[in-house]
């Protein structure tokens, strides 16, 4: 029996070593995915989102990426316990991930159907002949706009976009049912970017696929995202459905100064409200709330202790201010 909640990630703690240097890049990250659901994970750059995404698919560095505590389940299989060949059958036919930038995540010396092929060839649920593979390959890349003939040319002879195209034709060959994309759109102009949008939105209601979205700009998460995950140093800060976020009220100061600071999204276009500050070192985090020095509304508090989250129905805060507020129920503690 399957069950509703297709992906579970529980107090994941992921760190990078090189040399005499620890990089925290994931400290104590949760959240669970249901079936059908899109989430999705925005936050700056070096907030994590990346790393979570290599997690789940067991692709971090072999020599310098380490999960130091913490649990994947993905359909009741934990993950983090599989062996490399375990993982492989479910990497790229299970699970699937549109990587950030086409131009390195495309093989330059194999043409692209081929690539294509291979995804199919490892992981469709059936065996197929030669014919039924090339016939495969021409009917996904129809599906992503890219003329069949196109199959034998390779990576450095489509543009930007149709780069693009083809490592979501990849991701999409063996119908996964959950989909990573990683910045989909960053690289492409805002007429491709939609054209882009749209094809995934119908694949994900043709295929009823998971999705996890990371990206920076909200006005994805606003047309793509069932709900929203905010995360800063590692650490998700804020979430909750679609409506708690642009219909109610975002509640933690780090999530209100990214909504402040996006062109459209305040009450007064005109005039912006940047976050003052940076991300700290993630070799060397502030005790306490991490996004304590650049919060208006830092306390002595918030320097030292790490704040609890605090929920209230689907809505979950890290953050002291919520303490004892009606109808924020603390959860647990940040480690």
């Amino acid at each position: 029996m399957k069950q509703d909640k297709l992906l579970e990630v529980s107090d994941l703690q992921v760190v990078y070593t090189s040399g005499h240097s620890t990089v925290h890049a994931l400290n104590g990250v949760s959240f669970a995915l249901r079936r059908g659901e899109t989430l999705g994970l925005v936050g700056e750059t070096g907030a994590g989102k990346t790393t979570t995404a290599l997690s789940i698919l067991r692709l971090l560095p072999d020599r310098t990426g380490h999960v130091r505590g913490g649990s994947i389940v993905f359909d009741g299989l934990p993950l983090l316990e599989l062996s490399e060949s375990e993982m492989q059958a479910i990497r790229g036919g299970r699970i699937s991930m549109i990587f950030q930038d086409p131009m390195t995540a495309l093989n330059p010396v194999i043409p692209v159907g081929k690539q294509i092929e291979e995804a199919l060839f490892l992981h469709a649920a059936e065996d197929l002949s030669a014919a039924a593979l090339g016939g495969r390959v021409d009917e996904i890349l129809g599906l992503v706009g890219i003329p069949p003939e196109r199959k034998k040319e390779y990576p450095h002879q489509f543009s930007g976009g149709m780069k693009q195209r083809v490592v979501i034709a990849m991701a999409l060959a063996c119908t996964p049912e959950l989909l990573i994309a990683d910045e989909p759109t960053t690289a492409l102009d805002v007429t491709i970017q939609a054209q882009v949008l749209n094809m995934m939105a119908d694949f994900k209601r043709r295929l009823d696929m998971s999705m996890i979205m990371i990206t920076h700009d909200l006005g994805i998460v606003a047309k793509t995202c069932d709900r929203v995950a905010v995360m800063y140093s590692g650490e998700i800060v804020e979430s909750g459905t679609f409506e708690d976020f642009f219909i109610r009220d975002r509640r933690h100061p780090y999530t209100a100064g990214l909504f402040g600071s996006i062109p459209g999204l305040t009450d007064d276009a005109d005039r912006l409200q940047p976050i003052e500050g940076s991300l700290p070192d993630p070799t060397d985090l502030p005790a306490g709330c991490k996004f304590h020095p650049r919060c208006p509304h830092c306390t002595e508090r918030c320097k030292s202790t790490p704040p609890a989250v605090y929920e209230r129905g689907t809505h979950a805060v890290r953050c002291h201010l919520f303490e004892g507020e009606e109808g924020y129920c603390e959860q647990h503690c940040a480690g």
